[in-house]
């Protein structure tokens, strides 16, 4: 589904809309992810995600899945960068 070099992958944030589950079958690179409300709140997350499992939240709307290095962020930068990834993710 998401063809992204390997050594782009470690930098890329991706966002799933309407979006409730993700897999972490074939992943090579540590991740985590953060679901997202209607409003653009967090749910849940951030989550570190393990190598074959499945991670949901049923009253997600969308999915971000960020490199690991986003777990390292304070609280006030992530939503900060939050919004600047779902601006850049409507304009697409």
């Amino acid at each position: 589904m998401h063809r992204i070099a390997m050594s782009e992958r470690a930098h890329t944030v991706l966002c799933f809309k309407r979006c409730r589950f993700v897999h972490t079958l074939r992943l090579y690179s540590a991740h985590a992810v953060l679901f997202l409300g209607s409003k653009g709140e967090i749910l849940k997350g951030p989550l570190l995600m393990q190598p074959n499992r499945i991670y949901g939240c049923r009253q997600a709307v969308e999915v971000l899945e960020v490199p690991v290095w986003v777990l390292q962020l304070r609280q006030s930068v992530l939503e900060q960068e939050l919004g600047s990834w779902r601006r850049c993710a409507q304009r697409r």
